[in-house]
């Protein structure tokens, strides 16, 4: 087989958050926050909701014209502006526990039609509107 040849049709190379950032863009509607996240001791301007009940990160009109994004990323995934996250080391358990190449980051991807649906994904990408 000729080295160029790919061994599955699905086969992606590895995700680089700062050119992707689709977890932290249109791909989710919330980012909860729950009880011990750093988030609101530190970034309290970025909670919405009372503590003892539902919390997010607040979200912010996306620059495409189509959904939102969390308020807390930068950037817009070029090579000069890369995305990053403005409160990476006090983000929430949700951001943290969400894996670069993990299932949920394919989710993310498909939605932001990054990446193609496969028979794994559990929903297709999200409507342009």
């Amino acid at each position: 087989m000729p080295a160029d040849t790919l061994a599955c049709a699905h086969w992606e190379p590895p995700v680089a958050c700062a050119s992707c950032g689709a977890c932290c863009r249109e791909a989710f509607d919330a980012v909860p926050v729950e009880e011990g996240d750093p988030t609101p001791e530190h970034h309290p301007e970025l909670v919405m909701g009372e503590p003892g009940a539902w919390r997010e990160i607040r979200r912010v009109p996306s620059p495409t014209g189509c959904g939102t994004r969390c308020a807390a990323l930068n950037g817009d995934g070029s090579v000069t502006s890369p995305f990053h996250c403005a409160i990476y080391a006090h983000r929430a358990t949700a951001c943290r526990e969400l894996e670069p190449g993990s299932p949920n980051c394919h989710l993310a991807r498909v939605r932001t039609n990054l990446s193609p649906p496969t028979h794994t994904s559990v929903a297709g990408p999200r409507s342009a509107h």
